[in-house]
């Protein structure tokens, strides 16, 4: 699943100057995958980025795979790993895959 995740980054996100990285979550970035399966990505970008996008999330299909993905800036990022208090948030988001990184900002906890 994570090179299918790394290839769908590359095609459609890569170059997007404005995003900054991309995180794998969910049930695959914890290595559980079967038939049945679908990754799910942060998309990490510029406030200006989500502003233009106006969305806060999409999906499409890839190589077979529903794909979803959510907008998020580092700052919304930083306030979620600040203040968890669900566990569900925590299971999913405790050990994500970098399928991309631009921004030496970012950094693993």
């Amino acid at each position: 699943m994570l090179h299918i995740a790394k290839d769908f980054v590359k095609m459609k996100f890569e170059k997007t100057n404005s995003v900054m990285g991309v995180l794998l979550t969910g049930s695959a970035s914890t290595g559980y995958m079967d038939a049945l399966s679908d990754i799910d990505l942060e998309i990490i970008s510029t406030e200006d980025l989500c502003r233009k996008v106006g969305e806060t999330c999409g999906s499409e299909q890839f190589s077979g795979v529903d794909i979803w993905w959510e907008w998020i800036t580092p700052k919304e990022l930083e306030n979620a790993l600040k203040d968890w208090k669900d566990d569900v948030d925590l299971w999913y988001t405790l050990n994500p895959k970098f399928c991309m990184i631009r921004n030496t900002r970012l950094r693993t906890y």
